[in-house]
């Protein structure tokens, strides 16, 4: 994934992705996001697909450095 602000400063994640099935969690993320309810309906709507980003590389990037820093993975 890559995050960039409005300066265009960039943050890169690096990491392995899986689909969260903790109903529980799922029902809280749900119940804290009016904006999955207003377009999702349900929290059963199989459109709904949460991922978890377990990360193992973060990079960050000042505008037009063209070098990286890497940051630590805790």
């Amino acid at each position: 994934m890559c995050y960039l602000d409005s300066g265009h400063n960039q943050v890169r994640i690096t990491g392995v992705s899986e689909v969260l099935s903790d109903k529980a969690l799922l029902q809280q993320i749900w119940e804290t996001n009016a904006l999955l309810r207003q377009y999702l309906g349900t929290p059963d709507n199989p459109d709904l697909i949460i991922y978890k980003i377990v990360s193992n590389r973060v990079r960050y990037m000042r505008e037009w450095a063209l070098e990286y820093y890497e940051l630590p993975v805790e």
